[in-house]
């Protein structure tokens, strides 16, 4: 469970909000937002991917809303099966991703971000 005071969380939640400008990350500025708060690493993932959940929910529950028509059986199962496979992956990939971020950090991320960007730029630059 987080342990996290109720300004703090606030403070994250508003943080969130600045992901509805174009090209910034719900999670960086979670992250961002939670470490200048003094919340620890762990904590500071968790409580990002828990902030990612209702979001999430809502843009799914949305899209199945407007693709309702299309949808029958077969297609209704086989998103049931897509998204089991999906949530075990997503677990997996959550586990492993809080290890190396408790253990190393945020600083090789936030390399290759800057590096993976520049690149981007420089491709785009060429087209």
């Amino acid at each position: 469970m987080l342990e996290i005071g109720a300004s703090t969380a606030l403070l994250t939640g508003l943080g969130q909000a600045l992901a509805m400008i174009p090209g910034t990350s719900r999670s960086a500025a979670t992250i961002i937002v939670a470490l200048l708060a003094g919340v620890d690493r762990r904590t500071t993932m968790e409580l990002s991917f828990m902030l990612a959940t209702p979001t999430m929910l809502a843009a799914t529950v949305y899209s199945l809303w407007q693709g309702r028509a299309s949808l029958d059986e077969v297609g209704l199962g086989q998103l049931m099966i897509d998204f089991a496979v999906s949530f075990v992956v997503a677990l997996a990939v959550l586990r492993w991703i809080l290890a190396k971020i408790s253990r190393i950090g945020f600083a090789p991320f936030g390399w290759y971000r800057i590096a993976l960007g520049l690149l981007i730029l420089v491709w785009s630059a060429q087209r």
